[in-house]
């Protein structure tokens, strides 16, 4: 299928998971079915309703880790990027995807290629690899210049100027490292990854076929991508594939790269290639929230959000126009730790949104203008009895 909005798309679902991601992300911790938080957070959604809706996936990642426990045990380098601790969200930023989860979707077309790459090809990817994954606006201080790879020195050097944990830079530069062997261990794996997802996967069938059934049924699917995953402009054509993910159900996760004329006439069929892992449940989850719009716990998290003098500020300066992280951060005089902290809280709340431009990808942060009305509506439906709510007009 194809659309046009500033560029010429072309969308292809895949019929199953990333079977190695989704593997590991059932071997890690996970934020969703271990730490209660969403669970607790209400939203006119009973916790009992709740706690049946995860049920199927609990089941399903605890079937997955019986399965491939003793495969990546077999493994213990790759079994040592295994993280079962619970890792908290306290910004946007600080709390990361443990760094295997981010190498793979990036390594993916390597990992299930029937050859290993080598020599210089496979530095030239490992280091193509890592300056997107150390490219993060929220941990490289305000004047830290954008990552250039050329080895180890590199890495190093990039991670010095990051506001994080000595810990979380060492499994960085441990992979770094160790790439070419993980990635000789994840290939040897990914034969039973796939036949454990395959068997694991009746017991979300249900939720996992209603998702690829109305993916189907959608008149445009990159329009859904162009509006929900927050892609806006990117010039010349761009070939899209669309992954579901099982276990994380209720997120999207998106990458890119812009085709260079120099790379070989095969990739540069399509200008840019574009990878989407969409959970299965997002529809489902956002269709939930439409039905109940004036949730007073939805409500109460807004204005809690709102209500602090820097994310004020930041919606302010974002009602001008979008910036990227670190055009905030020095306009508030803060770091971007702090303010991606700020921006974190926000974006869970809907009240500001993401903007990927071409090129570098940088990502700038819009308000959600509607969001925000829709605030201001709710407080103003306060004022009302319940007579004069009889005929009011919902919007």
């Amino acid at each position: 299928m194809e659309t046009n909005r500033e560029s010429k798309w072309n969308v292809v679902l895949s019929e199953e998971p990333f079977w190695l991601l989704e593997a590991v992300l059932c071997l890690n911790w996970s934020d969703v079915l271990d730490d209660g938080e969403w669970v607790e957070k209400g939203n006119g959604w009973p916790r009992a309703e709740r706690e049946a809706f995860l049920e199927p996936y609990r089941r399903y990642r605890e079937a997955m880790r019986e399965r491939l426990e003793p495969v990546f045990a077999r493994f213990p380098k790759l079994w040592g990027y295994i993280d079962r601790s619970p890792r908290k969200r306290e910004s946007l930023n600080t709390r990361r995807e443990p760094v295997l989860v981010e190498f793979l979707p990036q390594m993916r077309k390597v990992l299930e290629a029937d050859s290993a790459l080598a020599g210089e090809e496979w530095s030239r990817k490992l280091n193509d690899v890592f300056e997107r994954m150390l490219d993060t606006a929220g941990q490289r201080s305000a004047d830290a210049p954008e990552p250039e790879i050329h080895g180890l020195e590199d890495v190093l050097r990039i991670l010095e100027g990051w506001d994080a944990n000595d810990a979380d830079k060492f499994q960085y530069v441990r992979l770094y490292s160790e790439a070419a062997e993980v990635a000789a261990q994840l290939r040897s794996v990914r034969r039973e990854c796939r036949e454990a997802g395959v068997s694991c996967l009746p017991l979300v069938r249900e939720r996992y076929d209603a998702w690829q059934e109305r993916m189907r049924e959608e008149d445009s699917l990159s329009e859904i991508l162009l509006g929900r995953v927050g892609i806006k402009r990117w010039d010349g054509r761009v070939n899209c594939r669309v992954w579901p993910m099982v276990l994380r159900f209720d997120g999207i996760r998106f990458q890119g790269r812009e085709i260079r004329e120099s790379e070989n006439a095969a990739d540069a069929a399509g200008d840019n290639e574009v990878e989407v892992h969409f959970g299965i449940e997002v529809f489902d989850l956002l269709d939930r929230k439409e039905k109940a719009p004036y949730d007073d716990t939805q409500l109460l998290a807004r204005l809690k959000a709102v209500g602090d003098p820097t994310r004020m500020k930041i919606l302010h300066l974002l009602s001008e126009r979008p910036y990227y992280l670190q055009e905030l951060a020095k306009e508030l005089e803060l770091t971007p730790a702090t303010v991606s902290h700020h921006m974190g809280i926000l974006i869970t709340e809907e009240l500001i949104g993401l903007l990927v431009t071409g090129g570098k990808k940088r990502v700038y942060y819009q308000v959600q203008k509607e969001t925000l009305r829709d605030v201001g509506r709710q407080v103003e439906r306060l004022a009302l009895s319940r007579e004069e709510r009889k005929g009011e007009t919902v919007w």
